[in-house]
């Protein structure tokens, strides 16, 4: 109870930082003087102190979003101030620059576009393919989320971790000597999704993505079930604690809702229920709608089609980044252009059925998207318990 008072505190201080309550911002406080008691409260006053010693300067509600969401992330956060001039810091910089150094003298067009997919940096292209990828409802795959760190963390277990596997069958290795080994490899995928996180930058989905990461590899070592249901909860919790800047800010939330959908709606117990994905995703477009005004059809199926690709993308562009080999740098260039043909061909022969736009505004515009964004949670509940109740 004490951890859930402590998170209440800090989301109570978050709302009066946003909310204009002027002189009524006193009425937050009621809820945790009627049901906490002894030390609940001090874990309660202490959230709140904390969340108000990290909240950014800038911190303001988003009016044209929803008013519990804030429009400022910060840098200021414990976490990125841990590794702020350390070895780690300065060694995700130069591998950084090395990155974009190395892609851009490869190829100036498709370098800048693996640069944008694969690291999410921000660099200015002059081309339209933005706004296209925007139309689309593809504009996240030009930002870093958790699918990228699922494959670096997956990636980098696999390859470490499979020699000490491979020994201890072949009895090459002893047990103490395995378990030697399996410890050296989770410190090693410890540091390197440290790293990428560094190298493209602490935003909120990294922050999730690497806390759920690094929760996965060392809870079980101290006896922890480790289901979904509870990771989540521990990387919620801890994120809010090592994140507290930007924990209330409208690109988490939309981290959020997105994993929580695709976490807890894709995995069906039956074949057919898998195949129907417009179905599944369905809370998507009450989300997209509510929080962009913009959903597109197209991009609905391009995201389930395409998911694969993004992968396979990812791991030649790292893989010619280590082992810099011709035919490998050519074979990227044909799959970046061949992906990027086929999203301008959907794009152009899309446009008679572009994406669906809706543009509230005023109160009226807030009660449609409350409205939107309550139809999301109880078509996602629902399949949610269907699913349950099938498994």
């Amino acid at each position: 109870m004490l951890p859930f008072s402590f998170l209440a505190g800090q989301c109570t201080m978050g709302l009066l930082l946003l909310l204009p309550l002027a002189e009524r911002g006193w009425l937050l406080w009621i809820p945790a003087l009627i049901f906490l008691r002894g030390w609940e409260r001090l874990a309660f006053a202490l959230g709140c102190a904390w969340q108000k010693y990290w909240a950014p300067d800038a911190f303001a509600p988003m009016p044209s979003f929803f008013w519990f969401l804030g429009s400022a992330e910060t840098e200021a956060d414990p976490i990125p101030i841990f590794f702020k001039d350390g070895a780690l810091d300065r060694l995700a910089d130069g591998l950084a620059q090395q990155a974009e150094d190395f892609f851009l003298a490869w190829d100036p067009d498709w370098g800048l576009w693996f640069l944008r997919f694969g690291f999410g940096l921000k660099l200015e292209g002059g081309d339209d393919w933005p706004r296209i990828y925007q139309e689309l409802g593809l504009l996240h795959v030009l930002v870093v989320s958790g699918a990228h760190f699922s494959f670096i963390g997956g990636l980098c277990q696999t390859l470490l971790g499979s020699p000490g596997r491979i020994g201890y069958a072949m009895r090459l290795l002893s047990f103490p000597a395995w378990l030697g080994w399996m410890t050296a490899t989770r410190m090693m995928v410890t540091v390197l999704i440290t790293l990428f996180a560094l190298i493209v930058g602490f935003n909120p989905p990294c922050q999730r993505a690497w806390l759920s990461l690094l929760l996965g590899l060392w809870l079980p070592l101290i006896g922890a079930p480790l289901d979904d249901m509870r990771r989540d909860r521990w990387v919620f919790t801890v994120q809010a604690l090592c994140f507290p800047g930007s924990f209330l800010s409208l690109s988490n939330a939309l981290s959020w809702s997105a994993y929580t959908m695709v976490r807890y709606l894709k995995p069906w117990p039956k074949a057919w229920q898998r195949r129907l994905l417009p179905a599944v995703e369905g809370p998507l477009i009450a989300v997209n709608l509510s929080y962009f005004g913009l959903f597109s059809p197209w991009g609905l199926c391009l995201n389930t089609l395409l998911q694969p690709v993004w992968h396979i993308v990812l791991g030649c562009g790292l893989l010619y980044w280590i082992w810099p080999q011709a035919w490998i740098g050519e074979g990227l260039q044909h799959m970046l252009r061949l992906l990027h043909e086929g999203i301008l061909f959907v794009h152009e022969h899309g446009q008679q059925n572009g994406p669906v736009q809706w543009e509230g505004r005023g109160p009226w515009g807030a009660l449609g998207r409350s409205i939107l964004w309550c139809a999301a949670s109880w078509t996602f509940f629902r399949l949610w318990r269907r699913r349950e109740d099938a498994c």
